[in-house]
């Protein structure tokens, strides 16, 4: 599990050091960690992105990218129509400030505008560092996840 983790949430940095000792060969990865982030290889999350890059496929090429026809517009919308039939209800301009959590599970989320809502389950469509670091309090992630993402990240005790 903390290898999961440290994909999903952890630096580029972390993993290419770890792996490589060539900075050449870890500067020419690192574009794919960093690309379209606007983040360095040490932000949390380009982890994530180097392995979307490097392993994923498209038309049974490894390590190609994709398009969506209609673009990324497109994408979204079939999503949501997806979910609209299945009884989901979408909100937009609904900025969430803080993700709850019951009995070590994330069970809800608290708007900006103080409306909350309860869920059998959380998905966060922003970046790593806004929603470990800003909307989870800091208890909720365990230290060793804090660890594998790198100390840097890791707030401070409360």
């Amino acid at each position: 599990m903390p290898e999961a983790l440290e994909l999903l949430a952890g630096s580029a940095r972390t993993i290419l050091d770890r792996r490589f000792e060539s900075d050449v060969l870890k500067a020419t990865l690192a574009t794919d960690a960093i690309i379209g982030t606007f983040q360095p290889i040490s932000a949390p999350g380009t982890a994530y992105v180097l392995l979307h890059h490097v392993m994923g496929s498209a038309g049974g090429a490894r390590g190609v990218w994709g398009y969506v026809e209609g673009g990324m517009g497109a994408l979204t919308s079939a999503m949501g129509q997806a979910a609209t039939e299945h009884g989901v209800e979408i909100l937009t301009n609904a900025a969430v400030s803080k993700i709850e959590v019951a009995d070590g599970k994330a069970a809800g989320v608290v708007l900006e505008d103080g409306r909350r809502f309860t869920a059998h389950r959380v998905a966060s469509n922003v970046d790593a560092h806004l929603t470990f670091d800003k909307m989870l309090a800091p208890p909720h992630c365990p230290r060793r996840f804090w660890k594998r993402c790198g100390e840097s990240t890791m707030p401070a005790p409360a």
